[in-house]
């Protein structure tokens, strides 16, 4: 699980605190009745949202008491379960060869590689969560509502549009010329923070020419950034208004609406 899901900041590798917490600190139970101070060395390792997904997965058991006041969880006791110790056992004998296959993959494969590793060592595994398939319309045109300051304009754009295209079409209509280095900010379905960037950027994102709209996982009422000119910092807030999966007009992305005058990019440069 990612720490960003529900807000927290991810210190180490999830899997890796898990198997520490369980090799190192359960043994056989972790206690807080007698040594309520230990509840910070949760807080890191393993995490409260490993700690919380290990006991969704029954991987553990947590004791709460009610009566105890706070902000904190009221943890009193954790013990492992024997599902919980037979696999993570598993992991823990085989994690450097997982570990290559995992590093060489992307976030959407990882789903079918966790699937067929654990059927490798669990023959008798028949259900597994599917990663659902985005649609790909071809045939499509999504509305984005871009917002600087208080202009905004609407830009409809087919669904095979890149994500490079749509950016020069979000800096013609507010007049800004196209000459920094930008990128696209959002959090996925899983609420982690994606980047698609700028060709030119060195980093291992997706790049914005490799893109199109119609491929990414963008829905109605979805919130977006636009990163562009790192050192000016201009942010474009960009709003899917609508998603038709329909035959357009308009074979390019194309300005709708527009309202305010949008601020000059260079205001302290005199002519």
């Amino acid at each position: 699980g990612s720490a960003e899901i529900i807000g927290e900041r991810d210190y180490y590798n999830g899997l890796y605190d898990c198997l520490y917490f369980f090799q190192n600190a359960l043994n056989d139970g972790f206690s807080l009745k007698e040594k309520p101070h230990d509840f910070d060395y949760l807080r890191y390792r393993p995490g409260f949202h490993n700690l919380a997904l290990m006991e969704l997965f029954g991987f553990i058991r947590i004791e709460q008491d009610a009566a105890l006041s706070g902000e904190n969880w009221p943890i009193v006791n954790i013990t492992p379960t024997t599902w919980g110790r037979a696999l993570l056992n598993l992991f823990s004998k085989h994690l450097t060869s997982f570990d290559e296959h995992v590093n060489d993959q992307s976030d959407y494969d990882l789903i079918e590689l966790w699937d067929s590793e654990l059927k490798t060592y669990i023959p008798a595994l028949e259900k597994n969560l599917k990663e659902p398939e985005i649609e790909e319309i071809q045939h499509s045109s999504y509305v984005f509502k871009v917002s600087l300051g208080s202009a905004y304009r609407k830009i409809a754009a087919p669904g095979t549009t890149s994500l490079e295209a749509l950016a020069g079409s979000i800096l013609s209509a507010f007049n800004f010329d196209n000459d920094h280095l930008y990128e696209f900010i959002y959090k996925n379905r899983y609420g982690i923070t994606e980047r698609v960037v700028h060709p030119y950027v060195e980093s291992d994102e997706l790049c914005t020419t490799d893109c199109v709209v119609g491929e990414l996982p963008f829905y109605k009422g979805m919130e977006l950034t636009f990163h562009f000119d790192f050192g000016d910092d201009w942010r474009f807030q960009l709003v899917v208004e609508s998603i038709a999966s329909k035959d357009i007009s308009c074979t390019e992305p194309t300005v709708i609406e527009q309202h305010g005058k949008p601020p000059e990019q260079y205001p302290d440069w005199e002519e």
